[in-house]
């Protein structure tokens, strides 16, 4: 060979005549011309390196020649015994299909599998399903088997790509070299492939133009990846995986996949390890999908695990992974493991990213918020949402409710691991700093405009912005099990200082109802009251505050960690005990254990009175006296108040003393000794009103309405409700509103202004569903059904009791449940239905009877008694009426007393006694007059 002419011409002209034939333009037609640019070509190589040796060989280059000329249409192929050198290669077969081999143990995402098989042909684009999901989850075995479904309608080609986004070793796919295998295996030759990405992506959406193609890109990184992938055109349909959540790729229809349901899980388990469990296997196969977190990669290689050790069994291996301290390290098998799917998922985060989600690991409960995240990173709450977001769109945690973010167990596990590696101080210092911020949001939820604590509040803790009473009631409430999450740490590290100021935190959401919610919870939590009180004062006063709607689990279990710190650390400082015995003694009350509190308050009146401290001891024999009265123990309860009284009135303590005078008030009210209990709330709402505790001062005239209420006073105890209500609406207490908006309510209804009890009732409703309380928006629903069936609303009236019936059947409300039976027996009794009425009825009274709630069996009793009078049974009737006459009359049940007088006077008028019916009739006047009850009317009429 030789060259011709300058270096630098033939530099320009070979590259000229490369670009042409490249093009399929001016290919020579003998390979002699084509020497030339084959020697300038070495010759450029030679200068900038050395050169293979296929590059040199001339038989190459001629076959590469022949090939060009054959395409270019401008020769045809050799013939039979022509040179065989330059005889041309067979043609390039396409690939019609490299899809993944499907697996038979696929099981469950009946749901998943259908929403990808659901594509249509009158899609306008060429249709994208983006499958996402945590490491592990199934995703790849979801759209394989999608797109062996769907195989038949794509008949041009289904393309499986791997596209390593998080492939252990290996780097993510380069678009450029996807597209190069994708259009070689569409026919392209590789001399054809053009060099630039966008002039592949074109080539790629042109020859598929037309075409029905399946194309599935699994393990995808993110947009930029898949992007120029896309066919361009309908009848083709991609299938995405990726583990993150893709919000920027343009129609793309997301499907998220969580782990597998329970039982699906479980069946998979025994498909890969070939079971069919029996007796105690059963019951450790869902053992091992628990503890796999129903996540289909672990359940996977366990199962595989187990069907390659024969000697291994079921429950052996669910014990070994209940006990042992390294779940991951069960979970793998060969090259495949769960850690090592999740590490890769970490790895593709940045730096920051990685410490936040290790600093998450470290969190006790079971889930987080931008605050609590904060607390722990030590960033700004705005830096740690963009951060929970991150992790949330790489799926390394899911967000449960708006802002709340949970990880899955294994997931929790992993982060816990990476984060055992950093320094211990600084491991140290984030949990400190997320303990502390539970204890003071919690504290601080209840009073917003409390002053940094520099003992417990650096500055730098942020805490959520909660302006109404509402906020701090649904904040406390979805922090709750995270508080008891970290109290249980604490105590387990011997952290006293947290576990008192935890203890503390869970009683704040009792604390923000006031005193209503504490007094009812405390008597019904006694083991010496009846299931909702001891007498009609607390089963009326309360009835629509149950425990379940107000107060946490949890307590039970506070009480005796704090208890047991107490007892264990023998080194706590005198006033720090003194504070954490304050505290466990209202945890043991919540918790319903007023006798331990006893003994555990008797002792801190020991340490006041050994300090000589007279003041702080008045107050600690006033709590002292309540809880005898929780227990009880009225008489005990009353000498120990007066004493409380007169210590703290010497030593003038003002505020206490309205406090302790209030508590004096309600034991006597308990009593039934009502004018007692009447002059105690006089006082202590003098005391409230004169120091500006405007709180305080509504509670004591609603406590004094309502004794009025039960001393028959109800036009008072109207009166005095109104101001109660009143100052509650000034100061914003929707709990409080509502609770004396239900009593006006139910005074509207006994005196028979239904209007006006529908309003009451009405808003009372409102302000309960604004609180997030189901006991009183039950309550509430109860009262007008009934309201509406007084007014012949019966269809109205049915409906209402109904929801009410649902709701209380729902949470547990036993006392609203028979009411809402009773009510709806009470209308159908109003329809003339005399059969259904008396069968609601008994269900009513029964359950009554089964929680021994006076008040609810004295009024169905009456009920009762008036059914069996409109059917003609007589005797059945005087039985119901005696039966309601005498629980009344122990219960000072004075409207109930009244109606029992007056049902029995209508059954001896029917046996003929008109003289005893009418003298009893009259006295039953005189009672619904007194009270002014809405029944003083039409019996006056009739007599």
């Amino acid at each position: 060979m030789r060259a011709a002419g300058h270096p630098g011409d033939r530099e320009r002209i070979s590259l000229q005549r490369i670009s042409d034939w490249r093009a399929g333009r001016n290919v020579p037609a003998r390979f002699e011309s084509f020497v030339p640019v084959l020697v300038t070509l070495v010759s450029i190589a030679d200068r900038r390196g050395p050169v293979p040796p296929d590059l040199r060989d001339r038989a190459v280059w001629r076959r590469s020649w022949q090939a060009a000329r054959i395409e270019a249409g401008s020769a045809e192929p050799p013939r039979r015994g022509a040179n065989r050198e330059v005889a041309p290669e067979p043609a390039r077969p396409h690939v019609i299909s490299s899809l993944r081999r499907d697996l038979p143990t696929f099981i469950g995402r009946d749901a998943e599998l259908r929403a990808l098989l659901d594509v249509t042909d009158s899609d306008p684009a060429a249709p994208i399903r983006l499958v996402t999901g945590m490491a592990g989850v199934g995703k790849t075995a979801l759209v394989t088997r999608a797109a062996h479904r769907l195989a038949e309608r794509f008949p041009d080609g289904r393309y499986f790509v791997e596209l390593n986004a998080h492939m252990p070793g290996l780097a993510a796919a380069d678009p450029f070299d996807v597209l190069a295998t994708l259009l070689t295996d569409i026919g392209i030759e590789p001399g054809h492939i053009p060099p630039t990405l966008a002039g592949r992506r074109d080539l790629w959406r042109d020859r598929i133009e037309g075409r029905r193609i399946l194309l599935v890109l699994d393990d995808a990184l993110d947009h930029a990846q898949v992007e120029p992938l896309l066919p361009g055109t309908p009848g083709c349909l991609t299938l995405i995986t990726a583990r993150r959540r893709m919000a920027e790729l343009d129609g793309a229809v997301p499907l998220e996949l969580d782990t597998l349901e329970t039982a699906c899980a479980e069946e998979l388990f025994c498909a890969l390890g070939r079971l069919a469990p029996a007796g105690a296997d059963v019951a450790a196969v869902a053992r091992i999908v628990r503890l796999c977190g129903n996540l289909p990669l672990a359940i996977v290689l366990l199962g595989a695990r187990l069907l390659h050790h024969p000697a291994w069994t079921v429950a052996g291996l669910a014990q070994e992974l209940s006990s042992c301290h390294d779940r991951l390290a069960e979970l793998e098998a060969g090259q495949r493991a769960v850690r090592a799917a999740f590490t890769t998922s970490y790895q593709a985060l940045r730096p920051e990213q990685q410490r936040l989600f290790r600093r998450l690991g470290l969190h006790p409960g079971p889930d987080v918020d931008a605050h609590a995240a904060a607390a722990l990173h030590e960033i700004p709450v705005a830096e740690a949402r963009r951060g929970l977001d991150i992790l949330y769109m790489n799926h390394l945690i899911e967000e449960t409710a708006p802002g709340r973010y949970r990880s899955h167990s294994l997931v929790g596990e992993f982060a816990r691991s990476l984060a055992g590696e950093d320094p211990r101080a600084d491991r140290h210092r984030a949990v400190d700093r997320l303990l502390g911020y539970y204890a003071l949001a919690a504290y601080t939820s209840w009073r917003p405009g409390l002053a940094r604590d520099p003992g417990t509040d650096d500055g730098t803790l942020d805490r959520p912005a909660l302006s109404t009473q509402s906020d701090a009631l649904a904040w406390i409430r979805a922090e709750r099990p995270n508080i008891l999450a970290c109290l249980e740490f604490a105590a387990s590290r011997n952290q006293v200082g947290h576990v008192v100021a935890l203890t503390a935190a869970l009683a704040v959401e009792v604390r923000l109802h006031g005193p209503w919610q504490v007094a009812v919870f405390a008597r019904r939590g006694s083991a010496a009251a009846p299931a909702t009180g001891g007498s009609i004062a607390e089963a009326l006063a309360f009835k629509d505050l149950g425990p379940a709607g107000y107060l946490p689990d949890g307590h039970a279990i506070a009480a005796d960690l704090l208890r047991r710190q107490l007892n264990r650390d023998t080194d706590i400082a005198p006033p720090l005990r003194t504070a954490a015995a304050r505290t466990l003694v209202l945890a043991y009350v919540l918790a319903g254990d007023p006798r331990a509190a006893v003994t555990v308050q008797e002792w801190i009146c020991d340490r006041y009175r050994e300090a000589g401290d007279l003041a702080r001891e008045g107050v600690a024999v006033g709590i002292s006296g309540w809880l005898h009265h929780l227990c009880g123990d009225e008489d005990v309860a009353i000498d120990l108040l007066h004493r409380a009284l007169a210590i703290t009135e010497l030593h003038g303590k003002g505020r206490r003393a309205a406090d302790i005078r209030c508590s004096l008030a309600w034991v006597y009210c308990v009593r039934a000794e009502y004018r007692a209990a009447t002059e105690q709330f006089r006082q202590a709402r003098a005391i409230y009103r004169a120091r500006g505790r405007r709180a305080q001062e509504a509670f004591a005239l609603a406590a004094e309405a309502w004794t009025a209420f039960l001393m028959g006073e109800w036009s008072r105890a109207r009166s005095l409700g109104l101001r109660s209500v009143t100052i509650y609406q000034e100061l914003g207490d929707l709990s409080a509103q509502a609770v004396g908006g239900n009593a006006m309510g139910l005074i509207s209804l006994l005196t028979g202004d239904y209007a006006v009890a529908l309003a009451q009732f009405r808003q009372a409703r409102a302000l309960y569903e604004s609180a997030g309380n189901p006991f009183g928006i039950s309550s509430a629903l109860n009262y007008l059904g009934r309201a509406h069936a007084c007014l012949g609303d019966w269809s109205t009236a049915e409906t209402l009791l109904r929801r009410a019936l649902g709701i209380c059947t729902d949470i547990g409300n036993r006392v609203g449940l028979a009411e809402a039976k009773g009510n709806l027996g009470w209308v159908e009794h109003l329809r003339g239905r005399q059969e259904s009425a008396a069968e609601l009825l008994g269900e009513s009274l029964a359950v009554f009877r089964a929680i021994s709630y006076g008040p609810g069996e004295t009024e169905t009793h009456n009920r009762m008694g008036f059914v069996a009078l409109a059917v003609g049974d007589i005797a059945c009737a005087r039985a119901s009426f005696d039966a309601a006459l005498v629980s009344a009359c122990r219960l000072h049940d004075r409207i109930e007393e009244a109606r029992a007088l007056e049902g029995t006077a209508r059954c001896l008028a029917r046996d003929g006694d008109v003289g005893a019916a009418r003298a009893m009739l009259d006295e039953a006047l005189s009672s619904y007059a007194r009270l002014g009850a809405a029944e003083a009317r039409s019996v006056s009429r009739e007599l």
